[in-house]
């Protein structure tokens, strides 16, 4: 039986690897005109772009010389063979079979985009890959990732980084094989009869291998050195390895020839392994005693075969990108050597393929229990198509794949020339309303490459990339592809000046990517530059930006070419303007989301004048990817009456991803950080006297609270958003001041309770003229019996102007003044006071503070009265503390760590650093994460500072910085420094140290511990 499974997957594995069917050029051709890129930028920077006619043909003049983008031009300079692997793109990497089902057609969904860097989303297809790819080496890095990146730590640990000139340069080279793939494709299809098609007619891939074969017997002869040093990780990292939730695992690895990508089938499998190991770690762990050792005993075994198992497939998938390297060196960079592919395929079977595929140790893993466990976590589609790769043999799977079997495949592909006259000069190979040029050897050599040679006589003859229109038009678009920024400005200026219509940048100022991204959905199929769709007929909204409009830019720079549609200039796409700015204005903060009213109306929803309708748009305000629903926010309409209108039903304005606006996402899907979403609220609210009535709209963020084993939503912060002018003439006055008089408190003295929290106004108004945000002064106490955070005490503080409108706060904490910022809430012990102040931003111009709403999620709501309140905050005794505690200098034992606070002493700049020994004691070792711990030091009235920023190196005052995550190995003391900003005049009697989530321990500081304070 196991030597079945070693045939049956050598077989799956050796079909996906002989199999290149649908190379449009051949690698020999795209590295020759890739080259010819390369030489012109290198010399000088700068890249020759030549002027054309494209009706007659001709080549006029150079149109001038170019800026490349600087990061292409160095990793052209310094690492060519890396370049020219990326050349070959999908026809090698990360394999040539899942570079023809997935990366080739056009099957993939779009990127979504990252708002946070303003990056837009891809096209669907082909461009998905590509954007992929450019902005994992070539995009924008957020602040925390550079300081990692440049941290000594990262150079200890050597963390991967995707901007190396070896990478950067093999994802220049990607981008060229798509720009050649899109014009050749173009000629060869219309010979061909289209697509490159095993079924309904195999002579359609006949034509393909061997007019594409031939044409790379003709490209001039150069050396092709290739290589994927310094690359096979990032191929491995972000092509390879779909890991759960990834881009490769959701989008670039999904599609209808999925079942055919080694990567996908296995990230699949691994993904599914990898759930069944957590889910066993959980069940286990939620017993105790006799019962966790019972189900241990019980479901232990399996559970370690699957953990050696994920092994194996994360070792196999590792090595996978230089197996498929050293597979495409026997047979796509030169002549077909099948012999040394079944080699290199042997070695990889026997070395990592079996295991990958859970081979049968005959005690927990048999081989019905693997058969089993892959059809519990693969479609039946992945699982009868390894079944049926078990069973067939070598010859048979070769020719169902490449319509030939071996020897023959390997003849047409070494041999073009012999075979051109019968195979492209017969009839056979359209489909789908599509018909096949016929062409002898003689015509192509004379009419087609302009080769005097009436056949094969003289081999020796080449074409010209200037006689040869989709090879000139290759290099043409891969020199623009690599302009930068001002490059790509300064060409459009050349145009403009030759009197031709030229389009704006395509993107926004700034967020300039690359030319051949943003448009191209397949690599095989033809004029994709022209933005047509998959079967060649109406233009969709995927467009090169030179062929929109009357494509005055495009008839200037390239040629026409064999294949192209007739006249499609005289009907190109619509011009399209630039993406504008990422837009954050008018939006509320509510808690995790933020809301902006887009819009209000009524009476013409399903037919009925009872109903208002509110749009507003949801942008993820946290630092986490978050799914939307209507489980997220609770919505009422408040009415002058005091009367609230419950939602009616709630729905979603875009309903498929073709719909979307940049940076918007669909319901029920991960929503990155400055993501949004748009929704519509509809609410009966009765006739039109009633909606007359209506004023308010109230948002409320809902929060997932787990009960038991279910999860129950309750009340977080809420939002009250006056509501504009609706239709039919109708206007809403400003919102009246219709609160319920409810218990309250003055200013200073007595603490009025709100919810787990007491509160004491001691001053209100603007520090810093007429037009500064308003401060509410506030003293906060807690009353529970547990640590508890001035962030998460579940409070919305609402401002009452003198002028009755309400404003929200910035969405902030702030310490003795709106100049002290808190990065996470004072913890706070039973009993323990500190300060707080409140920033209300938005109050115009004389308006002053009259009144403040403390609502919480399950108190009634508190309000204080502002006027006659001072501006600065006067002097009180000092707080009263949490008796007691351990001393600054012991050892405090938190839930997970202990931490001991060592040192106290001042930065160069005044502020108060600490150095801090953290260790475990459970005997494992244990990650530590800057987030898991709040440090804090305080003090006699108060007023706190927080540790902030990352980890700093313990013995280094320059503040250097360390990392954002400690490994701790157990019985090791950590030590690092920690930083109190803007802590120079704060004078430290008390520190605390709080674990997420856990509990909340400090002490007080002697005079003796603090090295020069100034007490």
């Amino acid at each position: 039986m196991l030597e079945r499974w070693r045939l049956g997957l050598g077989t799956a594995l050796l079909c996906a690897l002989v199999s290149t069917p649908a190379a449009a050029w051949k690698p020999k051709t795209h590295i020759y005109l890739a080259e010819q890129v390369r030489v012109d930028a290198v010399d000088d920077g700068k890249v020759t772009i030549y002027e054309t006619d494209y009706e007659t043909g001709k080549i006029l003049a150079p149109l001038g010389a170019f800026e490349v983008n600087p990061a292409i031009l160095a990793a052209l300079r310094q690492k060519p063979e890396q370049f020219r692997a990326g050349v070959v793109g999908p026809d090698a990497y990360p394999d040539i079979l899942t570079g023809q089902q997935l990366i080739h057609p056009g099957t993939n969904k779009s990127l979504l985009g990252d708002p946070e860097k303003g990056e837009l989303p891809s096209a669907a297809g082909t461009d998905a890959w590509l954007t992929h790819l450019w902005r994992k080496a070539y995009g924008p890095k957020s602040a925390a990732q550079q300081q990692l990146e440049e941290s000594e730590a990262a150079k200890i640990l050597r963390l991967a980084r995707n901007d190396t000139p070896e990478i950067r340069a093999f994802v220049a080279g990607y981008i060229t094989h798509a720009a050649g793939d899109m014009f050749m494709h173009t000629f060869v299809n219309y010979y061909t009869g289209g697509d490159f098609a095993i079924s309904p007619d195999p002579r359609n891939a006949l034509k393909h291998i061997v007019l594409e074969g031939y044409v790379g017997k003709r490209t001039p002869s150069f050396s092709t050195r290739a290589s994927i040093d310094g690359v096979d990780g990032f191929i491995y990292r972000e092509m390879v390895r779909g890991s759960p939730g990834s881009v490769l695992d959701q989008r670039l690895l999904q599609g209808p020839g999925d079942k055919a990508s080694i990567p996908a089938i296995f990230s699949q499998l691994r993904n599914g392994l990898q759930r069944d190991v957590d889910t066993y770690d959980r069940e286990r762990m939620s017993r105790s005693g006799p019962a966790r050792l019972a189900y241990a005993a019980a479901n232990g075994p399996e559970a370690e075969y699957k953990k050696a198992w994920i092994e194996d497939i994360d070792n196999g998938l590792r090595a996978w990108p230089q197996v498929s390297h050293q597979i495409a060196l026997a047979i796509v960079y030169g002549d077909s050597d099948p012999s040394r592919a079944k080699e290199v395929a042997t070695k990889y079977l026997e070395d990592h393929l079996i295991s990958m595929a859970g081979a049968p140790d005959f005690a927990i893993a048999t081989v019905v229990f693997i058969r089993k466990v892959m059809s519990s976590i693969l479609p039946k589609v992945l699982t009868d198509a390894i079944s049926e790769l078990t069973k067939q043999p070598l010859e048979w799977m070769i020719k169902k794949s490449t319509g030939r079997t071996l020897d023959e495949w390997s003849a047409y592909i070494n041999a073009p020339e012999v075979n051109f006259d019968p195979v492209m000069n017969a009839p056979g190979g359209g489909y789908g309303g599509q018909r096949e040029t016929l062409i002898s050897l003689t015509d192509f050599n004379r009419k087609v490459l302009k080769i005097d040679d009436p056949a094969n006589q003289f081999p020796d003859r080449r074409f010209k990339i200037e006689d040869f229109p989709p090879a000139f038009n290759t290099v043409q678009m891969t020199k623009i592809a690599f302009l930068s920024e001002k490059g790509t400005k300064d060409l459009l200026a050349a145009l403009k000046a030759k009197g031709v219509n030229v389009p704006a940048m395509p993107t926004a100022p700034g967020k300039y990517e690359s030319a051949m991204l943003g448009f191209l959905n397949s690599m095989d199929g033809g004029n994709r530059w022209q933005g047509t769709s998959e079967k060649g007929g109406a233009l969709s909204g995927s467009a090169f930006f030179l062929a929109r409009g009357d494509a005055g830019g495009w008839r200037h720079l390239f040629l026409k070419q064999i294949g192209e549609r007739e006249n499609w200039t005289k009907n190109a796409a619509p011009e399209k303007a630039a993406t504008a700015p990422l837009d954050d204005t008018g939006f509320n903060p509510v808690q995790l989301w933020a809301v902006r009213l887009d819009e209000v109306a009524y009476g013409a929803v399903d037919g009925k004048t009872r109903n208002v309708v509110v749009t507003a748009t949801f942008r993820n305000d946290t630092t986490q990817t978050l799914p939307f629903s209507d489980k997220q926010v609770r919505t009422v309409l408040g009415r002058k009456d005091g009367v609230e209108v419950s939602l009616l039903r709630m729905g979603y304005v875009h309903q498929t991803e073709d719909a979307l606006p940049p940076w918007h996402y669909l319901a029920n899907t991960p929503i990155p950080p400055k993501g949004r979403i748009t929704a519509r609220f509809v609410y009966e609210v009765g006739d039109n006297s009633a909606q007359q009535q209506v004023h308010m709209w109230t948002v409320t963020q809902q929060l997932p609270r787990l009960e038991g084993l279910k999860i129950k939503y309750v009340d977080g912060k809420s939002v009250r958003i006056p509501l504009p002018t609706l239709g039919a003439g109708g206007r809403i006055e400003a919102p009246a001041e219709s609160l319920p008089e409810i218990r309250g408190g003055g200013l200073g003295g007595a603490f009025t309770l709100a919810g787990r929290m007491s509160y004491r106004v001691d001053a209100a108004g603007r520090r810093g003229g007429p037009t500064a945000p308003i401060e509410v002064a506030l003293t906060a106490r807690n009353n529970t019996e547990k640590s508890m955070s001035l962030q998460t005490a579940y409070n919305t503080f609402v401002l009452i102007g003198s002028d009755g409108v309400e404003y929200e706060t910035d969405g902030n904490n702030y310490g003795r003044s709106g100049a002290d910022a808190m990065k996470r809430g004072r913890p706070l012990q039973r009993n323990e006071q500190a300060v707080l102040t409140l920033v209300f931003p938005r109050p115009p111009a004389g308006v002053t503070p009259a009144r403040l709403l403390v609502k919480s999620q399950d108190a009634p709501m508190a309000e204080f009265y502002l006027a006659g309140a001072p501006l600065k905050r006067p002097t009180y005794a000092p707080l009263p503390q949490a008796p007691g505690g351990v001393a600054a200098g012991q050892v405090v034992k938190l839930n997970t760590f202990q931490v001991r606070l060592i040192s106290l002493n001042r930065g160069d700049d005044g502020d108060w650093e600490a150095v801090v020994g953290f260790k475990v004691d459970s005997g494992l070792m244990k990650k530590i994460v800057e987030s898991d711990i709040d440090i804090s030091i305080s003090d006699a009235n108060g007023e706190a500072r927080h540790a902030l920023g990352n980890f700093y190196l313990a013995d280094d005052l320059s503040r250097k910085p360390y990392l954002a995550t400690l490994m701790l190995v157990p019985p090791l003391e950590m030590r690092v420094r920690v930083w109190f900003p803007e802590s120079a005049s704060l004078k430290p009697d008390r520190y605390n140290m709080y674990e997420s989530y856990g509990i909340s321990k400090g002490g007080p500081i002697s005079a003796a511990f603090v090295a020069g304070a100034d007490r």
